[in-house]
């Protein structure tokens, strides 16, 4: 499992976008401009970045205990700085299934966004999910969204080698119709 670690860390090193000076026809471009390019460009890597650090702790969950049950990161900007917070079962109680928790995670995370500190979420989970050939492809899942930032699922297969463990294959993202943030589709904000 450490091998599934390491390859992921990569694959998600090789997500990070080229960044090319963006210019005008004259060469020029303004300050607001160049203010409104970093700050997307700022919270494009704080999205890669806790899609990272939750894929990778799902690695080492898999790796540790044989299984991952679906967890969530919330990131907090205080005067004090960034603040991190995980929501998850805890050891010892009694679980419920994957499918029944990540919806009552999906709407803690919701009520979380209320809060204008927060400025990212993410969930994480186990996912089955259909290739283009349409066979079962089982991986790690995760929608993360950003307030600066739209939301994007990252989805990792894990590949059984013969051996019987798990190889990640390639890291697959887009652009995610669901989000964290905002008001939820069809219902308003005091239904969530």
């Amino acid at each position: 499992m450490t091998r599934i670690a390491h390859c992921l860390l990569w694959s998600l090193v090789l997500l990070a976008p080229a960044h090319a000076a963006g210019q005008t026809e004259s060469g020029n471009i303004s300050v607001q401009e160049e203010q409104n390019k970093e700050a997307a460009s700022k919270a494009r890597k704080e999205v890669e970045g806790l899609a990272e650090l939750g894929l990778n702790i799902s690695i080492r969950g898999l790796a540790k205990h044989g299984k991952l049950y679906p967890f969530a990161k919330l990131v907090f900007q205080t005067e004090e700085g960034e603040q991190m917070k995980t929501l998850g079962k805890k050891r010892g109680t009694e679980l419920e299934p994957p499918d029944k928790w990540t919806q009552k995670l999906y709407t803690s995370v919701r009520k979380a966004s209320r809060n204008d500190k927060l400025k990212a979420a993410a969930i994480f989970r186990l996912h089955e999910g259909k290739n283009k050939e349409g066979d079962v492809v089982r991986g790690l899942w995760a929608l993360v969204d950003h307030r600066d930032h739209p939301p994007m699922i990252f989805f990792v297969p894990l590949i059984e080698q013969e051996d019987g463990e798990h190889k990640p294959g390639e890291l697959v993202f887009r652009g995610a119709e669901q989000n964290l943030f905002g008001k939820v589709p069809g219902k308003s904000e005091n239904d969530d």
